[in-house]
């Protein structure tokens, strides 16, 4: 159930990035992927793997949103935040996982 409700939330953000950067989107549909892949399989590794991508690609979202606001203020254009931070939200999962694996 868990990899079905990821699969759901990264497709969507993937199909809505596509307006703002098809590398974003890409990497969004590949995670989705991952997820679906152990929906059908119903092995809990592909789990484990796509929040491991998930939370690293929205940690990387978040620095770079970070890095376009602070270019905002110097000068540059008004910078778009990417859908990929909602990678971020497998971070309670991953965590949850890592205590079950520790133990």
């Amino acid at each position: 159930m868990v990899g079905l409700i990821y699969f759901v939330i990264f497709f969507v953000s993937a199909i809505f990035e596509l307006r703002n950067s098809y590398a974003n989107s890409f990497v969004l549909f590949t995670v989705s992927a991952v997820f679906l892949k152990g929906v059908v399989t119903k092995k809990k590794g592909y789990y484990l793997a796509g929040s491991i991508l998930g939370s690293v690609f929205g940690v990387l979202m978040i620095l770079s949103a970070v890095a376009s606001y602070a270019d905002t203020f110097l000068g540059g254009e008004f910078a778009n935040v990417s859908y990929g931070v909602v990678g971020i939200s497998t971070l309670p999962y991953l965590l949850i996982m890592r205590k079950r694996l520790s133990a």
